[in-house]
């Protein structure tokens, strides 16, 4: 990374996803210090981290605008990011009304397409923020009489759908699930895929230090994401 001017970061998602990696000044509306400020404080010899941030509704849409062509479909190659971000919020919020594994395995080949365009075509690291299972207003104890897939379900079916693409093409995933039960899950959801300030702050420095690890942030050569395939 010697030489490098700054270290760009391309966040795609819904709202949440902005909220839980950028600043108030930059942005986001829950953290004072963002993934940009989280980084220049825990790593002085780092390169800058620049942040943009598209919003999206699933990574259906985002896989029709890597697949049509670039022009004013996203600004992702206008930033040409070493990585992208992105997350499970925008696909777990929306539904054509089908629920269930169809639906999961239709997310799953949209999410590996993207990545693969995304390597292919802007030569990016990708990391995908997966989803806390919590949900406050869900009193279920059973699924047999269920008129339509409980949250927690749907978020479970959604982050293995994601382990199988990280399985593939070798994407870090960044675990919120486990973030937020670590966290105490009452106290940091206060309702589904909604944090609060404690549980973005963990999200954002687990972010920062999964970069670190790739070796972004040092002068030492990046760890390439290699997958079975």
């Amino acid at each position: 990374m010697a030489g490098i001017e700054s270290l760009k970061v391309f966040i795609r998602g819904a709202s949440g996803l902005r909220d839980c990696l950028m600043s108030d000044t930059a942005g986001g509306t829950i953290l004072s210090k963002g993934l940009s400020e989280l980084v220049a404080e825990g790593y002085p010899d780092a390169p800058p981290v620049e942040t943009a941030f598209e919003v999206c509704d699933g990574v259906a849409s985002f896989r029709r605008a890597l697949e049509r062509d670039f022009n004013g479909q996203t600004l992702a190659p206008r930033f040409a990011p070493n990585i992208v971000t992105l997350s499970l919020e925008a696909d777990l919020r929306g539904s054509s009304g089908e629920w269930g594994p169809a639906e999961v395995d239709r997310f799953e080949d949209d999410l590996l397409a993207v990545v693969r365009l995304i390597k292919a075509d802007l030569g990016s690291h990708v990391i995908v923020v997966n989803a806390s299972s919590i949900d406050p207003a869900s009193n279920v104890t059973g699924f047999q009489d269920a008129s339509h897939e409980p949250l927690a379900l749907r978020a479970h079916r959604y982050n293995l759908a994601t382990m199988h693409v990280s399985y593939e093409e070798g994407i870090s995933i960044v675990d919120a699930d486990r973030l937020v039960a670590e966290l105490g899950a009452a106290e940091v959801v206060q309702s589904f895929l909604e944090y609060t300030e404690p549980g973005a702050r963990a999200i954002c420095a687990e972010l920062a230090r999964v970069i670190g690890d790739y070796g972004f942030l040092d002068n030492r050569p990046v760890l390439p994401q290699m997958g079975r395939s």
